[in-house]
C-alpha cells in the first residue's frame, strides 16, 4: 500500500527476475494518507509502478491523487531509485538505499536505508525480517508560501509539507507460505499495521490489511511481463 515491500514499508530484498514490471493501487483513507497533500487532509489513490532494469537498481514511480481536492489535475508526480548495496546470497542480508532525486517540489521524498533478512522455518514457510529508517528532513527550496528568509537549497522537516509517511525508524515482518500466501505484521514510523495476502496466477496480488490494527482496507497487485511468463515452481530449498 506504500512502497512495494510488506504493507505500507519497503523491503531491502531486490528480484533475480526482472523481466516483469510491477503495478499496484491503493486507496488509502483520510487518516492514514500518506502525500497529506500540503496538509491538505483527504483520502487518497496511491499508484505505484516499480521496474529493476539492472541487478543493484529499481526505478519506483509514484502518483498519489487526493480524492475531493478540486483542480488537483492528474495529482502528485514522484520517482525514486533503490539501490541494492548488499545481498542476502553473498553478505547474509539485504541492504538497500531509497533515494529521492532532488526535482522538482514534490511532497513525498522518501529517502531511506533499509535492511532485510530471511529465515527458513521449514520447507513451507519463510519469515522475512524488515528495519530501517527514513529520513525526516528533505533537501530542497523552500516554497514561497513558507516565507523562509534562506530560499536555496536547505533541509527542512518533511513534517512542514504534511509528510510523516517513513519519517524515523520502521520495521516488519513477513510469514510466506510456498510463495503464494503472505502474511504481514509491520510498524510504518507513525502505526501498527497488519495484513494478509495471496497471490493467483503467478501474476496478481491481493492484499487486505488493517491500519493501525483497526482500519480494514485493500490494495491490489499486478505484474506485467516483458517476455514470455515464466511459471514460477515452488522451490522448498531456495533461501
Amino acid at each position: 500500500m506504500g512502497k512495494p515491500g510488506l504493507i505500507r514499508i519497503p523491503s531491502a530484498s531486490y528480484s533475480e527476475v526482472r523481466d516483469n514490471v510491477f503495478f499496484q493501487v491503493s486507496r488509502m483513507p483520510i487518516e492514514y494518507r500518506i502525500n497529506n497533500f500540503m496538509n491538505k487532509p483527504a483520502e487518497e489513490m496511491f499508484y505505484t509502478a516499480q521496474i529493476q532494469p539492472l541487478p543493484w537498481v529499481g526505478v519506483n514511480f509514484v502518483l498519489t491523487r487526493p480524492i475531493d481536492i478540486p483542480r488537483i489535475g492528474i495529482g502528485d508526480r514522484h520517482l525514486d531509485l533503490q539501490f541494492f548495496v548488499l545481498n542476502e546470497k553473498k553478505h547474509g542480508l539485504d541492504l538497500s538505499l531509497i533515494v529521492s532525486p532532488m526535482l522538482g517540489s514534490s511532497f513525498i521524498d522518501h529517502n531511506s536505508v533499509i535492511i532485510s533478512k530471511k529465515f527458513i522455518i521449514s520447507s513451507d514457510f519463510k519469515l522475512q525480517g524488515t528495519v530501517g529508517y527514513g529520513l525526516e528532513s528533505v533537501y530542497k527550496k523552500p516554497l514561497k508560501r513558507f516565507k523562509f528568509e534562506d530560499n536555496g537549497l536547505q533541509w527542512i522537516p518533511k513534517s512542514m509539507f504534511g509528510n510523516f509517511y517513513l519519517s524515523g525508524f520502521f520495521a516488519g515482518s513477513q510469514l510466506t507460505f510456498r510463495e503464494k500466501v503472505f502474511f504481514s505484521a509491520e510498524f510504518d514510523s507513525q502505526y501498527f499495521n497488519f495484513s494478509g495476502s495471496v497471490l493467483l496466477f503467478e501474476k496478481l496480488g491481493v492484499q487486505v490489511s488493517f491500519l493501525d490494527i483497526v482500519y480494514p482496507t485493500a490494495s491490489v497487485n499486478y505484474k506485467v511481463f516483458l517476455d514470455k511468463p515464466k511459471k514460477i515452481k515452488y522451490n522448498p530449498d531456495a533461501n
